[in-house]
């Protein structure tokens, strides 16, 4: 979107038209990521346990790129879930 005011400033963001249809949840968003070479597990809603298992393997000493296979998340969901939980910066 672009304001009258400001033609320069970004208002809002559109991601592509295939994503905005695809619930976090779907079955569908396994094949949608697939299709952009993303782990399956991309766009999954965090679950209690799982997020305790994030804790437990970056307190052990784990590598955020080890976390990230095992959760078959990517190294950035990974990196902001640990931000989220104040265990990094």
């Amino acid at each position: 979107m672009v304001s009258n005011e400001n033609p320069e400033a970004v208002t809002g963001i559109k991601e592509d038209d295939d994503a905005e249809n695809i619930h976090r949840t779907s079955p569908d968003r396994v094949e949608h990521y697939s299709k952009m070479n993303r782990p399956d597990g991309t766009g999954a809603s965090w679950i209690e346990e799982e997020d305790n298992q994030l804790d437990e393997e970056y307190g052990s000493g784990m590598k955020i790129s080890e976390i990230a296979k095992i959760h078959d998340r990517i190294n950035g969901a990974i990196r902001f879930r640990l931000k989220k939980h104040g265990l990094i910066e």
